[in-house]
């Protein structure tokens, strides 16, 4: 055992679901890409010969979980069998890490009809209960209260599971996601919730415009634990959410994540967002708890 707690074949098996999760979201850009998509489903110009669209025709746009691997893996691979997670159509590595097979993931993006949806959709919103993943969606914040319900119903069943549910930074300023976060914090439900902020979606504005330093800050309303976290750090992010959710399990309630991830310097979208905004928004700080 290394001083993390993780055997030599399961720090192996973290860099192999980074690796594999980082190679499925460059095959998905690629065949985005020939299909000319702009994130939605779509007809390249070029047809089959019979005037049905190719396979390429109707891949979702990807690339869009590029560098969050180490988040999205690092805090699925840290909850036990019967917990569950709730992953954006960004986290492929959390949903590799629940043992789902990349095949799955590429007939669900190519809309056939093996994959979870029976083909009568292309997104990779799809639900994989006997692995513990449910349906994510694009709306910000919107699986919060979703999993809370999921736990309630776990605990009126008398079972004792642990959830994470991944949301982007501009997702707390929703009502999706502070009424979800309420509910957790006052029924004292096992959930773990992971901001994965890279600011290249309004989070700098959420910083500024609420007065806050960080966004693990919003856990103090709820009276729960919160951390920042080194998103590019699959150990730090395996840690916290392991401790998280053995709080959780122990009946101690939600606790509230932020992974922090750099950001490259060539992202143009970051760099509009950050635009005159200096501080620990800009993505400096120093990971900590509270």
């Amino acid at each position: 055992m290394t001083d993390t707690g993780l055997s030599p074949p399961q720090l192996l098996e973290l860099y192999r679901l980074m690796s594999m999760a980082r190679r499925l979201e460059e095959r998905l850009a690629l065949l985005s890409g020939r299909a000319n998509l702009a994130g939605d489903v779509s007809r390249e110009e070029g047809i089959g010969r019979e005037g049905s669209p190719t396979d390429t025709a109707l891949i979702r746009g990807g690339a869009e979980g590029m560098g969050r691997e180490a988040t999205s893996v690092g805090a699925a691979f840290a909850l036990a069998a019967g917990d569950f997670v709730a992953p954006s159509f960004r986290d492929l590595g959390a949903v590799l890490a629940r043992g789902c097979p990349p095949r799955t993931l590429f007939l669900q993006a190519l809309a056939r009809s093996g994959g979870p949806c029976g083909g009568k959709d292309g997104n990779l919103h799809f639900c994989d209960l006997e692995r513990g993943v449910m349906g994510g969606t694009s709306a910000p914040g919107a699986m919060v209260p979703v999993v809370v319900g999921l736990l309630l119903g776990a605990r009126m069943q008398g079972r004792n599971c642990a959830a994470v549910a991944f949301i982007i930074g501009g997702a707390t300023s929703t009502g999706q996601f502070h009424e979800g976060l309420s509910l957790a914090a006052v029924r004292g439900l096992p959930l773990v919730v992971v901001i994965e902020n890279d600011s290249s979606f309004p989070s700098a504005g959420v910083l500024r415009d609420a007065g806050l330093e960080s966004l693990a800050d919003r856990a103090i309303a709820y009276g729960i634990p919160s951390e920042l976290v080194d998103g590019g750090d699959v150990l730090a992010v395996h840690d916290a959410t392991r401790r998280a959710a053995e709080r959780a399990r122990m009946g101690k309630g939600p606790t509230l994540l932020e992974a922090r991830m750099p950001v490259p310097p060539d992202d143009p979208i970051a760099g509009s967002a950050l635009a005159g905004v200096t501080g620990p928004e800009a993505g400096g700080s120093t990971p900590q708890s509270r």
